[in-house]
């Protein structure tokens, strides 16, 4: 018998869900950065925190880490994110807050959003 996620759509973290969560909606606020290197961890697999590199990338890259996390998270949450790639696109450029928190929700949910730690790796 297989184990099923625990939430594998996104329908109970809408994308305007923001204020559900108001510490992750803070930290996307004012260090998005900092909570897309988190939620890019997340998807490598790490428990330990996100790397000075997906941090530096955040920073430097930012919408098209955007982007890019968004169709990573696509990939790993098929379900999640039924919605067209247009709509995906136009989520991050118009709300990319709330769509980094609606992302950071959902990992929270199935356990996979790590600390906010940096470490060197």
């Amino acid at each position: 018998m297989a184990i099923p996620i625990l939430d594998e759509k996104l329908d109970d973290t809408p994308i305007l869900g923001c204020f559900e969560d108001v510490k992750l909606l803070l930290c996307s606020w004012c260090c998005g950065a900092c909570t897309l290197a988190r939620i890019r961890a997340g998807l490598r697999g790490s428990k330990e925190g996100c790397s000075a590199v997906e941090l530096i990338t955040s920073c430097i890259l930012g919408p098209c880490c955007m982007f890019k996390t968004r169709g990573d998270f696509r990939d790993k949450y098929s379900k999640a994110l039924e919605s067209p790639v247009l709509d995906q696109i136009l989520s991050c450029w118009c709300c990319s807050i709330c769509a980094m928190s609606q992302m950071g929700r959902h990992m929270q949910r199935n356990n996979d959003f790590p600390p906010m730690k940096i470490s060197a790796n």
